[in-house]
């Protein structure tokens, strides 16, 4: 039984690992457009490291006519591994893009620098992401940003980094919510990090390539990291309001985990909302227009009560 329980977790790592191409995340059911009144700023530079950018899109409203408007920062998905910042113009992502600038909100999304193993961490992804919110914060003035209302949405293991930098904000990224859609937040059970050494040789020899996905994302999270990043031991004092948005088929995230969360924010005091996607597998591919319109009334009615 044993042995058997740890196919099931590997085979489920290297499945969130591969949903991380992007192919999963496209709708074949509805293609959703771009507003015809997008203001689109592509790949502005937000930080330098060593002699690379590391760039951002701002979507604004051409005929918004607000003084300031509030940010919401979108972090891509992809396993830590994969993606970049315009997995946004993807099915549901693009029509609450739309909407949220249809409110009179600039919408922000960003690249980081994926996580390796070896080059970079865990630790590199959350350090950009901060950064962004700095230089959102920043740059206020510039871009008629209103810096005192700034929202974190994230997709995936994009959700979970806007969960820790939301939950564990420094005096110039504290933010006013997270949109959760479909986060891990509990590294430990997802990653199984108590799988005893003979389960894991078995493992190694048995199904290699599954071994090295999981080991990979060991690396990724090195020492206690599983545990000092889940958001479930994370969300405490300094916690913001978290809207969980998950499907009740996801095998690559499974829902427990966002089960897991909701009766922690619940214990400790912190404002969410819960909705679950029924049907619904991970990424929320296919969605039909109704479903589509479900998500962007849910975020919108939860973007307007925190960014009151």
């Amino acid at each position: 039984m044993k042995i058997k329980h740890l196919l099931i977790v590997l085979i489920s790592v290297v499945m969130l690992t591969s949903c991380a191409t992007g192919k999963a995340t496209l709708s074949k059911k509805i293609n959703v457009q771009m507003s015809e009144t997008t203001v689109l700023e592509n790949d502005v530079a937000y930080k330098m490291v060593a002699d690379t950018a590391i760039r951002l899109d701002i979507y604004t409203n051409r005929d918004d006519s607000a003084r300031l408007k509030p940010v919401v920062v979108f972090i891509h998905g992809g396993s830590w591994i994969h993606g970049n910042k315009n997995e946004i113009r993807n099915s549901y992502r693009m029509a609450l893009c739309n909407a949220l600038i249809n409110e009179h909100c600039a919408v922000v999304s960003i690249n980081y620098r994926l996580a390796d193993g070896v080059n970079s961490t865990f630790d590199e992804e959350l350090a950009d992401c901060r950064d962004a919110v700095k230089w959102v914060r920043r740059n206020a003035a510039k871009y008629n940003f209103d810096g005192n209302k700034i929202g974190l949405w994230g997709t995936s293991a994009g959700a979970h980094l806007s969960m820790v930098v939301g939950y564990q904000p420094t005096d110039s990224t504290r933010i006013r919510f997270v949109m959760d859609n479909f986060g891990p937040a509990n590294l430990n059970s997802l990653f199984m990090t108590d799988l005893t050494p003979l389960g894991l040789g078995i493992a190694r020899i048995a199904l290699p390539g599954l071994y090295n996905e999981r080991q990979l994302m060991m690396k990724i999270f090195h020492d206690d990291y599983c545990t000092r990043y889940s958001p479930v031991n994370m969300a405490g004092w300094y916690a913001v309001p978290t809207l969980i948005q998950h499907g009740d088929k996801d095998k690559l995230v499974p829902i427990g985990e966002s089960y897991e969360l909701k009766k922690v924010l619940q214990r400790m005091g912190i404002p969410y909302d819960m909705y679950v996607l029924r049907g619904a597998v991970h990424a929320f591919p296919g969605l039909t227009q109704k479903q589509i319109d479900d998500i962007v009334e849910q975020s919108m009615n939860f973007v307007k009560e925190h960014f009151k």
